[in-house]
């Protein structure tokens, strides 16, 4: 683990908050859905293989709690580019943080308005930390959500104000 994600798990870990440290009523619901041990398990994984364990435990149980059905993985960057369906989930990869904001400039069109781009890695590196606040900050991200080893952007229009929280969990 490098110096850098050191630092950010620290910072991490001083400032996340669980379920009743948040003021938004859905990401209490969302810190509850994914942290309780006993919630309905998806019985397959719909998630790609190709995540690690943590990731796939927690991207699987999105989609199955969402009922989410159409997922993206992009595990190359030329991969995006001739997509012209809409996805209830994408899945951006950590080793090319550099490539983040132009996917998520052309993907954003492809990510249904209740969906969500999950990308891992976001605190490895002080260019993944540095990219993850650029996706965050796009101007069709509605509310961002920060577990540390994993970010979540989500755009729906339910969402009236542009929010990010920094909370325990994934």
């Amino acid at each position: 683990m490098s110096v850098h994600a050191v630092l950010q798990y620290l910072k991490y870990r001083l400032i996340a908050r669980g379920r009743h440290g948040t003021h938004s009523p859905f990401v209490y619901a969302f810190v509850e859905a994914m942290g309780r041990r006993d919630s309905p398990q998806p019985a397959t994984n719909t998630v790609s293989p190709l995540l690690s364990t943590a990731h796939g435990r927690l991207l699987n149980r999105i989609a199955y709690h969402y009922d989410y059905r159409s997922i993206l993985d992009l595990e190359h960057a030329e991969y995006f580019d001739n997509h012209t369906r809409q996805y209830d989930m994408v899945l951006f990869r950590e080793h090319k943080p550099g490539m983040w904001l132009p996917m998520l400039h052309k993907m954003v069109f492809a990510v249904k308005k209740n969906g969500v781009i999950a990308v891992p890695g976001i605190h490895k590196s002080a260019e993944a930390t540095a990219a993850w606040n650029n996706l965050r900050g796009h101007g069709a991200v509605r509310l961002s959500l920060d577990l540390y080893s994993i970010g979540l952007l989500f755009f729906s229009d339910d969402f009236k104000v542009k929010q990010h929280f920094v909370i325990k969990g994934g």
